[in-house]
């Protein structure tokens, strides 16, 4: 089995966050790197929108940061956002 890969984002104050490349965060923060809105990111996934929503709340916080966009900024550095919609 493979080892689990890991994704560091640059967070604020030279501090890193590091997401399980497996976790369900890390999908959603890579589809909102795409652009997609909560109903789509909660169709593709198979979610409800209110655990969308709950997500990305904490995505907001460990990212430190107070938007959606600030995140999508903060996705793009790290490279997400980049595969095909």
């Amino acid at each position: 089995m493979a080892k689990a890969q890991l994704l560091v984002l640059p967070a604020a104050r030279n501090t890193v966050m590091v997401v399980d490349d497996q976790s369900t965060g890390r999908a959603i923060l890579e589809q909102v790197a795409q652009g997609r809105d909560n109903a789509q990111i909660a169709a593709r996934l198979e979610l409800s929108e209110k655990t969308i929503r709950n997500y990305l709340v904490a995505i907001l916080d460990k990212l430190e940061v107070e938007t959606r966009a600030q995140a999508i900024v903060r996705a793009r550095d790290a490279g997400l956002g980049r595969a095909s919609p």
